[in-house]
């Protein structure tokens, strides 16, 4: 018997060749016996989640196969809740499509790995569903591509609605101008002193003889 956080950390696989015939989402009479051991974990495990996953192959577009791969984990999800009576709120469905392989290459006898479904008890619901992200989602990749980084538009250009950028001094240091020589004002010379004509000195008139008055 597994402890909480062993399981915590495990899953169990079960073939969609033991659960449906071929791209088809209605569980085989077989499915059972395989299905009664997540029942066991439920049953033993009352406070632990179940995580039932579906994937599918590589045959096919990424459409269809999301659409099968959710198909069928809820094929799963709906026989352990009418069957086996168990609480549905414990029970979160999730579908990854093509997104998952095990295999990456062959026909389909050599891809029927990659036709599985996957059980995961877990403390806790999936991420997106605790989010309230609708299931069935394909997880986002990583691009492979190396990242092309476009041009900055011209902050120069007339309608570009950016301020030209602030030149960095220690990166473009401006060099110094050529100091351009000024010429000195010249001093004005003083003007010419003007002689003052000094007035001529009045001449004494010579008193003339006094006229006798009768």
């Amino acid at each position: 018997r597994l402890s909480q956080s062993d399981l915590d950390k495990a899953k169990g696989m079960i073939g969609s060749d033991l659960l449906y015939e071929f791209n088809k989402a209605v569980l085989r009479d077989s499915a059972k016996n395989s299905l009664m051991k997540v029942v066991l974990l439920l049953d033993k495990n009352p406070n632990m989640k179940c995580w039932i996953e579906g994937h599918t192959d590589l045959i096919g577009t990424e459409e269809a196969n999301m659409k099968l791969s959710l198909a069928r984990a809820q094929a799963v999800k709906d026989w352990l809740v009418n069957s086996i009576q168990i609480d549905p709120s414990r029970l979160y469905v999730r579908g990854f499509g093509k997104s998952h392989p095990i295999v990456l290459q062959g026909d389909r006898d050599a891809q029927a790995i990659n036709r599985r479904v996957e059980i995961k008890m877990r403390k806790n619901p999936p991420p997106e569903i605790a989010n309230n992200m609708p299931a069935g989602l394909k997880p986002k990749q990583r691009s492979s591509k190396p990242r092309i980084i476009k041009p900055r538009r011209n902050p120069n250009k007339p309608g570009s609605g950016q301020l030209p950028p602030i030149p960095d001094a220690t990166r473009n240091p401006v060099k110094p101008g050529k100091a351009i020589p000024v010429e000195p004002i010249p001093a004005e010379k003083p003007p010419k002193a003007i002689p003052v004509e000094e007035p001529p000195t009045p001449t004494r008139r010579t008193p003339g003889k006094a006229i006798p008055v009768e």
